[in-house]
């Protein structure tokens, strides 16, 4: 599926943790666990597709 948390450096793992710590933000985080790996890969591709549109 995606990126553990293991393999995560100290930076992003302080982010998570920051943002984790939100209760509001939680329920976004489950929701994309509970994505397939395809909606998560699509989901991604069209953020890449809207980021290098702006760019």
């Amino acid at each position: 599926m995606g990126t553990s948390y293991k393999q995560l450096n100290m930076c992003e793992r302080s982010v998570i943790d920051r943002l984790l710590g939100n209760s509001r933000l939680v329920q976004v985080y489950r929701t994309w666990d509970r994505m397939s790996a395809e909606k998560q890969a699509a989901y991604r591709e069209s953020a890449a597709a809207i980021l290098r549109a702006l760019g």
